[in-house]
C-alpha cells in the first residue's frame, strides 16, 4: 500500500487529507517510481543512525501522531514543564532542524530531516497536525519511531511480509 500526505506548515494544520492507495506496481496510480526500498526485520523494525549511534529498533507508525524520538538527554532538547499541556514532550526555544540516516535491512541508506518545534506552542494552537511534533522514546532501548510526521510531505510504500511486488517480496518500505 501507499500512504500520501501533503506537507504542513511548520505551525501545523487544522486538518489534513490524503490517501491510501492499495497495490504496489499493480496499476498505474501505485508503481514505486524514484522510491528507495528499505528491506526490515519480520515485525517491521529497521535501524536508524544519528550522530553515528545506530538504534535498531526503530519503525515506521502511522498510528503515532508524533515523532517520538531518543531520550532528551541524547537528543539535547529539553522537556516541556510537566505541569504544562505539553508536559514530556520536547520544548526547544526555537525549531530545531536535524537528521538521522534510515539502513534498511538490504543496507539501502537515505537522509530523513525532522523539524522539532516547541510543543506548548503547537498544542496550544488551533491545529491537530504537526509535522514538527515530538515527544521522548517511552521505552528502552530507545529509538527513533517514525510517527506521522514523517508521514507528511511524502509517499511511502508498506510491503507486507510475504507479499510480491516489483522491488521483491515484503517485508519493506520505502519512499
Amino acid at each position: 500500500m501507499i500512504i500520501s500526505l501533503p506537507p504542513v506548515d511548520a505551525s501545523g494544520a487544522a486538518s489534513v487529507a490524503g490517501t491510501l492507495v492499495f497495490g504496489i506496481g499493480t496499476a498505474s496510480n501505485n508503481g514505486l517510481g524514484n522510491a528507495q526500498v528499505y528491506t526490515t526485520d519480520a515485525i517491521g523494525h529497521f535501524t536508524t543512525i544519528y550522530k553515528g549511534i545506530p538504534y535498531p529498533g526503530s519503525y515506521l507508525d502511522t498510528g503515532t501522531s508524533v515523532l517520538s524520538i531518543l531520550a532528551s538527554a541524547l537528543l539535547g532538547i529539553p522537556l516541556c514543564a510537566a505541569n504544562t499541556a505539553a508536559g514530556g514532550d520536547y520544548c526547544p526555544s526555537t525549531i530545531v532542524s536535524d537528521t538521522a540516516t534510515t539502513l534498511g535491512a538490504n543496507g539501502a541508506t537515505g537522509t530523513v530531516a525532522f523539524p522539532i518545534a516547541n510543543a506548548n506552542i503547537l498544542v496550544n494552537s488551533m491545529n491537530w497536525a504537526f509535522d514538527d511534533l515530538a515527544t521522548p522514546f517511552p521505552s528502552h532501548p530507545v529509538a527513533f519511531a517514525w510517527g506521522l510526521p514523517f508521514f507528511f510531505g511524502r509517499n511511502v510504500f508498506v510491503a507486507i511480509e510475504g507479499q510480491s511486488t516489483p522491488a521483491g517480496v515484503g517485508p519493506y518500505w520505502a519512499y
